[in-house]
């Protein structure tokens, strides 16, 4: 999916999310900020590091998960109608050809 539902979803839970640069994700997502970004998905075991590590450090987990929450406020449900609201109200303001 071009943007990944599923994490965006587990940040907006404060679930720190390990993710690769696949679709938009990098839209959102910081490496060790609000999540851990992984360049390159076959990189079997950069990913089993960064799992470890996220299991050995609850402050970690903490740091990324908090900050997940707050840099989603952006993409809260009333800000993406606001968003649309205005696209819509563009568009019918359109002069006519």
């Amino acid at each position: 999916e071009g943007f990944p539902c599923s994490v965006i979803e587990s940040m907006k839970c404060g679930v720190p999310v390990i993710t690769t640069t696949c679709g938009d994700i990098l839209d959102v997502a910081s490496h060790n900020y609000n999540g851990i970004v992984i360049d390159d998905y076959d990189d079997h075991e950069r990913l089993a590091q960064e799992i470890v590590d996220l299991l050995q450090s609850s402050e970690k987990r903490e740091f990324i998960g908090n900050n997940a929450i707050q840099s989603l406020s952006a993409f809260s449900e009333e800000n993406i109608n606001k968003i649309w609201c205005h696209i819509v109200d563009g568009l019918a303001n359109l002069p006519e050809k």
